[in-house]
């Protein structure tokens, strides 16, 4: 049986993510993201991804609530792949196999909010994506 991943976030690097797998050819069996009007202002909408891609598309304004974690659970998947700005609850986080997470500087340095923001005023110019098992 084919590995189930779903995504969650609601950056470009999340949509990075989802073209990583689909070009691996990984089947997303859900994408979930905020609603438009609580996106913040470093975000990108991902609502065309379902009729673009064929991803079933959840929006959620709390991701650690009752409702999206029966909505995760059913959908019986293997990974999930985050680039959430927030706290996952260890509900949430023992649901799958495993629980990718991104940070976009080399983690430790820099990690907390607005960590690019930081490297701006730091005068870095560079980084680097870290992955990491969350657990």
């Amino acid at each position: 049986m084919d590995e189930r991943y779903i995504v969650i976030g609601t950056s470009q690097a999340t949509l990075e993510c989802i073209r990583a797998l689909l070009d691996s050819k990984k089947s997303i069996v859900g994408l979930f993201s905020l609603p438009k009007e609580k996106l913040p202002n470093n975000s990108i909408g991902l609502s065309y991804c379902q009729k673009e891609y064929g991803i079933p598309y959840f929006e959620v304004e709390d991701l650690n609530s009752a409702s999206s974690e029966e909505t995760i659970a059913k959908l019986n998947l293997d990974y999930i792949i985050s680039t959430w700005p927030k706290i996952i609850s260890k509900k949430i986080i023992s649901i799958p196999k495993k629980l990718i997470g991104t940070h976009p500087t080399p983690l430790p340095f820099n990690k907390g909010r607005h960590p690019l923001h930081w490297m701006i005023v730091l005068g870095i110019p560079n980084s680097v994506v870290t992955f990491f098992e969350m657990d």
